[in-house]
């Protein structure tokens, strides 16, 4: 914000300016109310105040989280990543209630630091805080300026404008300066009210599925689509899991106000900030075994093309989004490339069935660009996947989305021919400000 509207804020409105964010290009001021209300008719700007969600106590059995890795698939990927040593960035979760002195995580070290974006100083133990957007902004420029480019925002509020939502700003933002970026979908049960920063579309936003019933959505979870109809989420993955969440040693019970926890006590809870967090440990992982394949400095769109293709759904909706994150592939060819209107690529896929020893039987494809979260229009590109015989399988070209994907499955449940298939992207008209579109790429064939 320039000098001149600093000062017109200060004496012509009565503002007392508490923070500014360079991220956002925003103030967090207080100022009497009802010049709050004649400053937003003049000068047409907008500060909202976060609400924030809540999470769902429950016991429903085996819930430790070796339950949710096998759920997903991800034990032999962590083990076959034991020699890689080319990552050493940390992951940023943006949350409130952790016991850093807790055993899971001193024993080894595995905090890098806590930063109390509300209070200040280094505890992050309250869980009881109502934070507001400037708390939340301020988290994530403290997460990018420590040089965290993986970052989870278990956090929702009611912001449903995309246009006005300073987080989702930031974390538009956040994701042009490489950060990967998921996000809770929220525990308020909602449908096509997705708040902010849900339904940014620079994000992947992350639903819930019961740990010990994958097939079945939690009740709890705000789906979409989003104003503009995007799907939201774009994916599921298991939430009710025993955790170190303050300490608490109580099995499935609010931590009383006076307990103060323990460094051994397991607590078990459930939510979409709950299930977010596997899918950003999921990427931490996917970004080490990128770079193991020769991508010096993978884009986020990249690791999120990857991701959706690594879900078990056969078909998209805004319930299930693509499915429950499942950490198994085969084969996989990357692309990415900047087309123009009314151009198209091809890449070509060769498949080996005889080297497959599991005999892949599907191959999901899927590509993501970049758009503002405050478009309306979005650009349009199709996907289509053709055979060895130049023989269309599948294709998509739903409007108004940030992302295509196919899921073609071999009739008869047998393994897919060996050949060369043909993923062939078309791009036809762009949003209007837009003189390009960069697309990220993932295929992969897959076992199931």
């Amino acid at each position: 914000m320039n000098a001149e509207r600093r000062q017109t804020l200060i004496v012509d409105y009565g503002a007392e300016i508490l923070g500014e964010f360079w991220l956002t290009n925003s103030m967090y001021v207080k100022m009497p109310v009802e010049d709050v209300k004649r400053y937003a008719q003049e000068q047409q700007h907008h500060y909202i105040l976060l609400h924030p969600g809540y999470e769902e106590g429950g016991v429903w059995g085996s819930q430790d989280p070796s339950v949710a890795r096998q759920a997903i698939g991800s034990d032999w990927l962590y083990n076959a990543q034991s020699s890689l040593n080319n990552t050493h960035e940390c992951i940023a979760v943006i949350d409130t209630g952790v016991r850093k002195t807790h055993t899971l995580f001193n024993s080894p070290n595995r905090i890098n630091r806590t930063v109390d974006c509300i209070y200040g100083g280094p505890s992050c133990t309250d869980t009881t805080v109502n934070p507001t957007f400037a708390w939340v902004v301020t988290a994530i420029q403290a997460a990018l300026a420590n040089g965290d480019r993986i970052i989870n925002l278990s956090l929702y509020t009611n912001c449903l404008n995309q246009s006005l939502c300073d987080v989702t700003h930031a974390v538009d933002a956040a994701y042009d300066l490489g950060a990967i970026i998921f996000v809770a979908s929220g525990n308020d049960a909602t449908q096509g009210q997705q708040k902010a920063p849900a339904h940014s579309s620079k994000v992947l936003t992350i639903g819930a599925v019961d740990l010990l019933n994958l097939t079945h959505t939690s009740s709890y979870q705000a789906s979409g689509p989003t104003s503009d109809g995007r799907i939201k989420p774009e994916l599921q993955a298991p939430s009710g899991l025993y955790t170190a969440y303050n300490g608490c040693g109580g099995e499935g019970n609010w931590c009383p106000l006076n307990n103060n926890g323990t460094n051994n006590g397991f607590w078990t809870i459930d939510g979409t900030s709950i299930s977010t967090p596997i899918v950003t440990g999921a990427a931490y992982m996917l970004k080490k075994q990128l770079i193991s394949y020769g991508v010096a400095s993978p884009e986020p769109g990249l690791i999120y093309s990857w991701i959706l293709t690594l879900t078990n759904g056969l078909q998209i909706t805004n319930t299930t989004g693509a499915g429950l994150l499942s950490l198994g592939w085969r084969q996989c060819t990357f692309m990415w490339a900047t087309l123009s209107a009314n151009q198209y690529i091809e890449n070509n896929f060769a498949i080996d069935s005889s080297s497959d020893s599991y005999g892949s039987k599907r191959m999901d494809v899927v590509v993501w660009w970049p758009e503002a979260s405050t478009q309306t229009i979005r650009n349009q590109v199709s996907l289509k996947l053709k055979s060895p015989q130049n023989v269309v399988l599948a294709q998509a070209n739903t409007p108004q989305q940030v992302w295509r994907k196919i899921t073609y499955v071999q009739a008869g449940n047998t393994r897919i021919p060996s050949g060369t298939y043909v993923i062939h992207i078309d791009v036809g008209t762009l949003q209007p400000s837009a003189s390009n579109v960069r697309l990220l790429l993932t295929a992969c064939t897959r076992p199931e």
